[in-house]
């Protein structure tokens, strides 16, 4: 029979990509809250915390090194069970990956706050009619200055070693908001476009620019055109830089060429303006024969690009399925 008396530990998961399962020592004044399934708050390295999932509470000491101590338990009841653990074991084995990784996929993040995690105010949060304690109020404070804070910058403002615990608290009495969730420090990717200047929309402007291209800069006329190629194609007003040289086997000091000639400009935009469909401004070109064989060439280019693409696509499927 165990010894009541002796210290016990907790084999606990941590949202980390770690092969093993980490043990800690339960604090003595905390034997009776602790059992699978329960989270708590743990020290991890010199300085960080991490919120944790208990697996396993046992009295067998580690051998090689000394256990830190449970800071804080957060949970009542456990909120992983036996069944989503064997759940969780057999996800963790069939993919290839760590506990770690399957609690942090598994559970929001509001249940796995650690110390680089970040808050925000809620903005539907009025603290007018709200008793606020001390610590909650430098919080407060200090979120009104900026965006948002970690929770270990919350720990230093407020003086608290169990920050977590107090961040938790705030976020489930609806006055901070993750910024996971609120997407505080997203940045929407940002790419180069090309597109038509004001003049360039001009009919007349643009008949006389093929006009001189087809006599002195074949390169020129080819990106013009592939341009309106690719613009009629996908209905859009705006092409990106990088698609468009690449469906034109061009480079930037062509493109720059005709940059300097009012023809096309560059603008920064966010990834999504791609797929921004609109209706093709209608522009009727009245090409020369010449310049009908350099469009018709360049089709055909386009063309055998594409059906080079689907036989290499074609002989790899076939390769693939005789291998097996």
């Amino acid at each position: 029979m165990l010894n009541s008396n002796a210290d016990l530990y907790a084999d606990v998961v941590l949202p980390l990509a770690f092969g093993k399962l980490f043990t800690y020592k339960v604090p003595d004044e905390s034997r009776h809250q602790i059992s699978p399934g329960i989270r708590v708050i743990v020290p991890f390295g010199k300085s960080k915390m991490y919120t944790a999932v208990v697996h396993a509470v046992h009295f067998n000491k580690p051998e090689f090194y000394q256990a830190k101590e449970i800071l804080e338990i957060l949970d009542v009841k456990p909120v992983v069970t036996e069944t989503q653990f064997k759940l969780w074991d057999w996800m963790a084995s069939y993919y290839l990956c760590t506990l770690g990784e399957i609690m942090t996929a598994a559970l929001p993040s509001v249940m796995k706050l650690q110390s680089e995690n970040g808050v925000a105010l809620n903005p539907d949060f009025v603290a007018d009619n709200v008793l606020l304690t001390s610590e909650e109020q430098l919080l407060i404070d200090a979120l009104s200055d900026k965006k948002s804070i970690t929770v270990a910058e919350a720990g230093k403002i407020t003086g608290n070693k169990k920050g977590l615990r107090l961040i938790r608290n705030m976020i489930e009495r609806k006055m901070l908001i993750p910024t996971e969730e609120i997407g505080a420090d997203f940045q929407k990717k940002q790419i180069a476009y090309v597109k038509f200047t004001t003049q360039a929309e001009d009919e007349d402007f643009l008949q006389a620019i093929f006009q001189t291209l087809e006599k002195k800069a074949p390169k020129q006329l080819d990106l013009l055109m592939g341009f309106m190629r690719i613009k009629m194609d996908k209905g859009t007003e705006f092409v990106s830089k990088s698609l468009l040289l690449k469906n034109t086997d061009s480079n930037s000091r062509v493109l720059q060429q005709l940059i300097d000639k009012n023809v096309f400009e560059v603008f920064e935009g966010d990834e999504s303006l791609a797929y921004n469909k609109k209706e093709p401004a209608s522009i009727s070109l009245e090409l020369s024969d010449v310049q009908q064989q350099a469009f018709d060439a360049i089709e055909h280019s386009f063309s055998e690009k594409k059906l080079h693409c689907c036989m290499v696509s074609h002989r790899r499927a076939r390769l693939k399925f005789t291998s097996n």
